[in-house]
């Protein structure tokens, strides 16, 4: 499992694709700032978890 980071134009429906790591993220959302004049962005980071009992915890 990966950590997935994601940016969305705060304001609109525009996602960047998931990205595994934090700077393609940033660097899609300056690239269409550049290319649309939108300037506002909301970053999304997606840890997988998994939680599991400990050595000898009955279920």
């Amino acid at each position: 499992m990966t950590t997935d980071y994601r940016r969305t134009r705060a304001r609109a429906r525009v996602k960047s694709l998931p990205f595994e790591d934090i700077e393609p993220a940033r660097l899609w959302a300056l690239q269409h700032a550049g290319r649309t004049r939108h300037d506002d962005y909301r970053e999304a980071i997606t840890r997988p978890w998994r939680a599991l009992p400990a050595e000898g915890a009955s279920l």
